[in-house]
């Protein structure tokens, strides 16, 4: 049969499966695991019970289904037939439930899953029962395949403190029991990352049964990856260049943990050849265009997001992952209860959720799969492999952003609980607005939190939750209408003075007009008899005035002229120092290896005539390097004084930066200002002592994406809106690679007050954006007044990183932003974020030494 004949009846279109494991119909893909399959067909004859053990994507869900399975109907299993009711399940989140219905499909007892779930529920022997009663045709064998049976464990962990683990012990003593049943042949295969291999010591028996039948499966040689990589493509009538798999091979290493990503990077370089065929051979052009194992998987799932919506896949992924011993892992759901976890409701919203699933568990991408042949109510969504979470580098941020989103209701769990039995429990500013916008806009809901309280049946109801959170809201707005009614009450106070003032003025302007008047009318009298001087006067003094007028615009143009010299000068002299230093350190690193050569040669020549000579050059040498560092301090020195003279603009980002010279300031709580915490107080006075630049502006996305690499992460797109929804890690980076810093909290307040005492450095709507004015959104920056300083948006539009630390773990962020009220835009005002905070009010600017923007 021809290789493209072989192609169509087994489904050769494509060679390699991408994320997910092989399956049994895909045996003629699968290669490189046939002596791993003879050893596992060995063992299982002789114990019925095997746990095929790996570490995560070392190959054990494929070796089980696409080598062992069609091993066994192939009879290649000693003591037994050809003939086999095969029943492969996930213990998921119902493993007793799962068990029934994998068993009903197989006709195992009945084919009614609530009868075989009622017999298997009776006791440990239920099963036995289930296969002792079911009608197996002579030599016909019975084997169970729980695939990823580590996810037994988070479901005794959650189920707990329900039943006290019982159903999850049931099942583990329902196989062991099957597997030691000698009058049917039951055969029971597990696999299971080795990680978890600790956790079998809960479960009565079951070590004693991994001791006896445990299959840890062996990393695979370079020959046997070879043979994975090459042959699945002849049989499409392909062939791979030699270079090619070399590469691959030497990419992948011993790191056989990586086989998903590498079939990934193969699915995805046959596809790129696929498209045109203009060679005869898959080559690493094609692996360059696919992304190569490094970025085949992020940009796959990436050019996927317009077609499925990022809002929507964001909720469907963020279901689906979670965080478990500080490890990002899988978490298989239900569609129905995914579907009310990320909130779709009606029909509209259940499409966008299924059309998510659809496009990434498609065959051309496999990035999730589900339970069973058609996808239902009932089905298991689950993602295909956890290597997508760590090379889907946006994935990584969602699943920290569900983990914070936990861990802020956890304590809103917490303090709920508190206040009802009377304790003081308050939530003000950031945390309770970001609270409400969970409850606003997800992901918190009934679904969402039920599975909290799944491991922890503690925590009090979602309604109770989210009764806490919005009394905290009711009250933080009676607090702020209060102080609105004060500030009403003190600007009309304000108002009544300015217009008594007013009447005062006026009222004063009136007499002084009448006195003028007054004045004028006995001046009159005399008018006439000096018309004729003053006439006189008048002519001389208007000749002399328009003389004066021309020799001042004389001299304002020799003025320009003269500030433009000056300004060129400066220029050329900064290049003339900056060459300067450049020449010295060539010369220094010249003379460093001469004075280094002589030294050698004086240490060989001992006291010989010669090694005075040497002695004498090395002095000169040493003398010269002298001259030449002074040289170089003193044009250092020069260039420093310059710098100070204006603006910078540094050429890898394109912002400008402002120096800000060196001095003192008073620090923390404004005179007079009675918004400020504690940890504003008491103010005190502090020492600038070096001079240092920071940007006049904060970062905007333009200067992001010329820096990074990649999409802008804001939530609010523009090229002249600030970044934000940046770690700090993020912005710390950026800030290195051009060649700064992020500013400490000093700089940052020293820069911003910029002189001033005051809580704003201006009127606030005049300086600031914030909720009062920015329309619940950022702005481009630079539209607000600048400070005395010439630094734009200090207060307000996004909150700013800085590199000083609050607390372990957390780092302060100043200035406000646009979502914060009036009590929080202030010059003083000290909040903190954890590391890996991502708000979309949330960004930066940088800071950094004298020379370094040149």
């Amino acid at each position: 049969m021809l290789a493209a004949e072989i192609a169509v009846e087994t489904d050769l279109s494509q060679p390699y499966p991408g994320l997910r494991p092989f399956e049994s119909e895909e045996v003629l893909k699968f290669y490189g695991r046939e002596a791993h399959t003879a050893e596992l067909l060995r063992r299982l004859s002789e114990n019925r019970f095997i746990a095929v053990v790996g570490n995560s994507g070392s190959g054990k869900s494929s070796l089980v289904r696409a080598g062992l399975l069609p091993a066994l109907y192939r009879g290649r299993l000693l003591g037994a037939t050809s003939q086999w009711r095969i029943c492969i399940m996930r213990p998921g989140e119902t493993p007793t439930k799962a068990l029934a219905r994998a068993l009903s499909e197989q006709s195992v007892f009945s084919a009614d899953e609530t009868a075989v779930l009622a017999e298997i529920n009776r006791s440990s022997l239920g099963l036995v029962r289930a296969v002792r009663f079911t009608q197996f045709a002579p030599g016909e064998s019975l084997l169970l395949v729980v695939d990823q049976f580590e996810e037994l464990f988070r479901f005794a962990h959650e189920r707990k403190e329900q039943d006290g683990g019982a159903e999850a012990r049931l099942f583990v003593a329902s196989l062991l029991e099957a597997a030691d049943l000698s009058s049917a042949p039951v055969y029971v295969v597990l696999t299971m990352r080795s990680d978890f291999l600790g956790d079998c010591s809960q479960f009565p028996g079951l070590p004693e049964g991994l001791n006896r039948g445990q299959y840890l499966i062996p990393r695979m040689t370079r020959e046997q990856l070879r043979t994975a990589i090459e042959k699945p493509l002849r049989l499409a009538g392909a062939r791979m260049t030699s270079r090619l798999v070399e590469l691959l091979l030497n990419e992948l290493g011993d790191d056989t943990g990586q086989l998903p990503v590498l079939q990934h990077a193969l699915n995805r370089t046959f596809h790129e050849w696929n498209r045109e065929r203009k060679t005869s051979e898959v080559g690493v052009e094609h692996y360059a265009a696919a992304g190569e194992m490094r970025g085949a998987l992020n940009a796959h799932a990436e050019s996927l997001l317009d077609a499925a919506g990022e809002q929507w896949t964001e909720k469907v992924f963020r279901c689906l992952t979670t965080v478990e011993r500080g490890r990002r892992v899988r978490r298989p759901t239900r569609l129905d209860r995914l579907l009310k976890i990320v909130d779709a409701p009606d029909e509209t919203a259940k499409k966008k959720v299924l059309d998510v699933i659809g496009i990434y568990s498609h065959p051309d991408h496999a990035m999730l799969v589900w339970s069973g042949k058609d996808l239902t109510e009932e089905s298991v969504i689950d993602i295909a492999h956890e290597s997508l979470i760590e090379h889907w580098s946006r994935l990584k941020g969602w699943v920290t952003a569900e983990q914070d989103a936990s861990s802020l209701y956890h304590a809103a769990a917490l303090d709920a609980a508190a206040k009802r039995r009377g304790a003081a429990a308050q939530w003000r500013s950031r945390k309770l607005a970001e609270a409400r916008d969970f409850l606003q806009n997800g992901p918190w809901n009934q679904a969402w939190a039920a599975r909290l309280q799944d491991s922890d049946t503690s925590l009090p109801d979602f309604s109770e939750v989210k009764n806490f959170v919005e009394s905290e809201a009711e009250a933080e707005n009676a607090e702020d209408a209060a102080r609105e009614s004060i500030r009403r009450r003190e600007l009309n106070a304000e108002r009544h003075a300015k217009e008594d003032a007013e009447t005062l003025a006026a009222a004063e302007r009136r007499a002084k007009e009448d006195a003028e008047a007054r004045a004028e009318a006995e001046a009159r009298a005399k008018i006439a008899e000096r018309r004729a001087k003053r006439w006189i006067v008048f002519g001389g003094v208007l000749l002399l005035g328009l003389f004066g007028l021309g020799l001042w615009d004389q001299y304002g143009r020799r003025a320009a002229l003269e500030a433009q010299k000056k300004l060129a000068t400066a220029t050329d002299l900064a290049a003339t120092l900056r060459s300067q230093i450049d020449a010295s350190d060539q010369l220094l690193k010249e003379n460093r290896k001469k004075e280094q050569d002589l030294k050698d040669q004086i240490a060989a020549a001992g006291r010989s005539s010669e090694a005075k000579q040497l002695k004498s050059k090395l002095e000169e040498v040493v003398n010269q390097n002298t001259q030449i560092q002074s040289q170089r301090s003193q044009a250092e020195a020069k260039l420093s004084v310059e710098a100070r003279n204006g603006t910078r603009i540094n050429p890898i980002d394109g912002l400008t930066y402002v120096f800000i010279p060196p001095g003192s300031f008073l620090m923390g709580c404004s005179p007079g200002d009675n918004e400020c915490y504690n940890d504003e107080k008491p103010p005190k006075t502090v020492q600038i002592p070096s001079g240092f630049w920071i940007g006049q502006t904060e970062v905007t996305q333009a200067a992001w994406l010329k820096v990074m690499s990649g999409k802008s992460p804001s939530k609010f797109k523009g090229d002249r809106l600030p970044v934000e929804r940046v770690t700090f890690d993020q912005a710390d980076d950026y800030c290195r690679k051009i060649g700064g810093s992020l500013p400490t909290e000093q700089q940052w307040e020293y820069a911003a007050r910029a002189g001033s005492t005051a809580a704003p450095y201006g009127s606030l709507d005049a300086v600031a954006w914030y909720s009062g004015n920015s329309g619940n959104t950022t702005h481009p920056v630079g539209q607000k007044q600048a400070n005395a300083f010439g630094l734009y948006d200090m207060l307000g539009n996004v909150w700013e990183w800085t590199s000083s630390e609050y607390a372990p773990g957390l780092k302060v962020v100043r200035g406000g932003s646009w979502y914060n009220d009036s009590r929080l835009v202030r010059a003083s005002l000290r909040s903190r974020d954890e590391l890996a905070t991502r708000g979309d009010n949330l960004g930066f600017r940088c800071a950094g030494d004298i020379l370094s923007m040149k």
